[in-house]
């Protein structure tokens, strides 16, 4: 069975409020996820391999990413697994090469106006240069230890964000002093996990967290953010969610 499908992702993402890069992976991920449903099955192998993860790595490390966004590209999410990331991009189409087996190059990968294909094709080779060997698995190990220590973060996060949030009619409320009170890490992550309760599948960034930061410690007045507002009222930081627009 083949199943394919036509989306016109710059429509999709303006409605979305995403990038171009992220409206196509949500829209990949969505489709991949449903025809899996439809088959019955209850894994999706994907593709990505160490070369990617090192790219990942970069982009994020570049953008000014904390630990989760270091943590590169997951070995599994949901349904989704990728059993070739300790693999490189060479040694599959070796491997490939072996067994007879062709592969197709995706034709925009040469674009470099695109930042992932000028890391692909300048930055990387400059650094393998550099180390005087191939950096992806160093990047590739320290995207795991990201991971690692991320993923404990969560954990803390959400075992707070159950203490401190309370649904309202309208959006949530956050227990101001104890928010404040929380250690760093954890009031960004659980304003972050709040923050996309409210946001309804828009794209919630760093900059949207270190908003509703300053609106905690008193430092602006209320703040716009996806799909709703956040508010500093009586003690309570609160975030009302916005109606869809018709």
């Amino acid at each position: 069975m083949v199943a394919t499908e036509a989306v016109d992702v710059p429509v999709s993402a303006s409605a979305s409020g995403l990038s171009i890069e992220d409206a196509a992976r949500r829209i990949r991920y969505e489709f991949l996820e449903r025809t899996a449903a439809a088959l019955g099955a209850d894994r999706v192998a994907v593709g990505h391999t160490q070369d990617d993860q090192a790219e990942t790595f970069l982009m994020k490390l570049m953008r000014g990413a904390g630990l989760t966004g270091l943590a590169g590209i997951y070995p599994r999410r949901g349904i989704v697994v990728r059993p070739l990331l300790d693999v490189s991009r060479a040694e599959l189409r070796v491997y490939l090469s072996d067994q007879g087996q062709t592969w197709v190059e995706d034709e925009t990968n040469a674009d470099l106006d695109n930042p992932r294909n000028r890391i692909r094709h300048r930055v990387l080779p400059e650094l393998d240069r550099a180390l005087g060997g191939s950096a992806r698995p160093a990047m590739a190990r320290s995207a795991a230890l990201a991971r690692e220590d991320g993923q404990w973060l969560n954990e803390l996060a959400d075992e707070r964000y159950e203490t401190l949030v309370t649904q309202t009619l309208d959006g949530l409320e956050l227990d101001a002093a104890a928010l404040a009170a929380t250690p760093t890490p954890l009031r960004r992550r659980v304003l972050l996990r709040a923050l996309r309760q409210v946001a309804g599948g828009r794209e919630v960034t760093l900059e949207h967290v270190e908003a509703a930061m300053s609106v905690l410690a008193g430092g602006s007045g209320p703040v716009d953010v996806p799909g709703g507002r956040v508010e500093l009222r009586r003690g309570k930081v609160v975030l009302v969610g916005k109606a869809p627009s018709k």
